[in-house]
């Protein structure tokens, strides 16, 4: 009876692992609240977008980027806060 019933949950396991559906996430999906999505990419270097409504306040995180209007900004918030700036690049610019 014992060897059964674990031949019975095994079953059902195996079942269950069968059926289950994987569901593919974008990343922008994974990020709540993306202020920017993944336009192209120029010279291997990813240009990000920014969005509508833009951000108002922004963190002291230091993470330079390149805005659109060739400006140089400490993190993507500050560059999409600014109304000039259509979109950036991560890094420095150069």
């Amino acid at each position: 009876m014992r060897i059964f019933c674990i031949v019975v949950l095994l079953m059902f396991s195996f079942i269950a692992c069968a059926t289950e559906e994987t569901e593919v996430v974008s990343p922008v999906q994974e990020i709540p609240q993306a202020q920017e999505q993944l336009e192209v990419v120029v010279n291997e270097m990813p240009v990000w977008n920014c969005e509508n409504p833009r951000p108002t306040r922004c963190g002291t995180e230091e993470k330079p980027v390149c805005g659109s209007d060739k400006s140089e900004y400490r993190n993507s918030c500050y560059a999409c806060r600014n109304d000039a700036v259509s979109g950036y690049t991560e890094g420095p610019c150069v």
